[in-house]
């Protein structure tokens, strides 16, 4: 990172935590979320009919009302659907008398089919609920590592052109709907145009299905790519890209020769003792130990069941990341020159990792999927208190894991947590109150600008209950 990089930090840290605490008004409020919110929201507000009067309808039967004895259901229940999600009325009586019959899983079935053909259709959301022109310009700021961006028309992932020009390579996962299969961009579909887009590379990778449309390699590849091929948000297929970012370590090792199996063993025998780090940050909270948790029903079993299987894929990696460095350092222990050149080229490009799983404290610091605005569930205080727990979970992975604080080496870098007895009554000017680093407190860099959201984020973590 240059001076000047290094310098700006603070600001893309502050207009990070801005845009998430924000994400209604930069990302979400593009013309087709308000035109679909707008109408349906009017519709809503036209629409007289309570639970209980509903409720009365059905209790009162047929008998009493000849619309309900020609339909299977009370008129009332029908045109109010039908007004509401812009259903034929003949349509919505099909699905309204199979609620009332008690046959809820065929009424579903048929609810969301016809609001696929009909209610997206009329709202215009039938590929998507956001478009992405607030979104795209968020992404470039982000992204941008000059104030010009020029970086980001570059060949991809970013070569640099001078030995002092800092050479960035990103790749992200991204979903290639066409043969249902996950790929690597960056390494995959690698087009030497220079027209290739890193903006539109990074929502490939993120383009969540159902809120954004899925982008084509027309959009990743402006006047190259084809317009019948479609690629969505990474994680369908592949949540947690494990492999993909062994394979990227490994073909960087590769690339660098060596000149005889001696050389080999040196090299191998410094991986072993400094494995790359990977950090693996999850989106749901780790799961309570099984003594405090009580499952007597079918359902509790089942959303134990799915807790846990957040953290099994990075469990299971981790415990293979630690055999494959003891594998390593076994290696490295042996003389090499009984070897034949394809084996130590297999050797040469044998990853030696250490990962370091980071997870939210509990789901009171979790943003829900599709809170992206207040009608829907987001508070920007969960969020800001979000973004804090992000950094203490991490900072207190660094405090404790043997691998990570060998990285840091010496003891001025290390991170080390604060017990509460000893935190003073009085913190320095913005000091983190849970860490130091090495024996000494340092800034919050949530409070190294004078943005308002970013110190917030600093203000409800200092306070957070959850933070011991």
């Amino acid at each position: 990172m240059t001076a000047g990089e290094d310098a700006n930090a603070p600001q893309v840290l502050s207009d990070l935590a801005a845009l998430f605490a924000h994400v209604d008004k930069k990302v979400s409020l593009t013309f087709t979320f308000k035109n679909a919110a707008k109408q349906l929201g009017t519709r809503a507000r036209d629409v007289r009919l309570s639970p209980s009067e509903l409720a009365r309808k059905v209790r009162r039967g047929s008998k009493s009302d000849a619309g309900y004895a020609a339909t299977g259901a009370p008129p009332v229940l029908t045109d109010a659907l039908s007004y509401l999600f812009t259903i034929p009325n003949r349509n919505t009586a099909a699905i309204t008398s199979q609620f009332v019959a008690g046959h809820f899983s065929v009424a579903v079935a048929k609810f969301l089919r016809e609001v696929r053909r009909e209610t997206l259709t009329s709202l215009d959301i039938r590929n998507c609920l956001m478009g992405i022109s607030l979104l795209e310009r968020e992404t470039r700021q982000l992204l941008a590592f000059s104030a010009s961006g020029a970086e980001l028309a570059k060949v991809q992932p970013y070569q640099g052109t001078t030995p002092s020009s800092r050479n960035v390579a990103f790749f992200g996962t991204t979903s290639f709907l066409n043969s249902s299969s996950s790929l690597l961009l960056g390494r995959d579909f690698l087009t030497t145009a220079p027209s290739w887009s890193a903006t539109q590379e990074g929502l490939c990778s993120s383009a969540f299905p159902a809120v954004f449309a899925a982008r084509t390699e027309a959009d990743l590849m402006p006047g190259a790519g084809r317009i019948d091929r479609f690629f969505a948000d990474g994680g369908m297929f592949d949540n947690l890209p494990f492999f993909p970012a062994l394979e990227i370590l490994s073909a960087m090792q590769r690339a660098v020769s060596f000149t005889n199996a001696a050389e080999l063993q040196t090299r191998v025998q410094e991986r072993a003792a400094s494995p790359n780090l990977i950090i693996s940050a999850g989106l749901n909270e780790k799961p309570m130990p099984d003594a405090n948790v009580q499952s007597d029903t079918m359902f509790a079993v089942k959303d134990r069941a799915t807790t846990l299987s957040y953290e099994s894929k990075t469990s299971t990696f981790a415990t293979s990341a630690r055999k494959s460095v003891a594998i390593l350092q076994e290696i490295g222990s042996k003389d090499l020159q009984a070897l034949t050149d394809r084996q130590l080229e297999f050797v040469n490009g044998f990853v030696a990792g250490t990962v370091v799983s980071i997870t939210p404290t509990d789901a009171d610091h979790i943003n829900p999927t599709f809170a992206f605005c207040k009608s829907l569930g987001m508070r920007t205080e969960r969020i800001q208190a979000s973004i804090g727990d992000g950094c203490y979970r991490s900072l207190q992975q660094f405090s404790q894991d043997p691998e990570v604080r060998k990285k840091l080496g010496t003891n001025d870098n290390l991170v080390t947590s604060i017990p509460h007895a000893v935190r003073p009554a009085q913190l320095p000017t913005n000091a983190c109150p849970y860490f130091h680093i090495g024996e000494n407190f340092f800034t919050c860099p949530f409070t190294a600008t004078s943005d308002s959201d970013a110190k917030a984020v600093y203000n409800v973590c200092k306070r957070d209950p959850a933070h011991p």
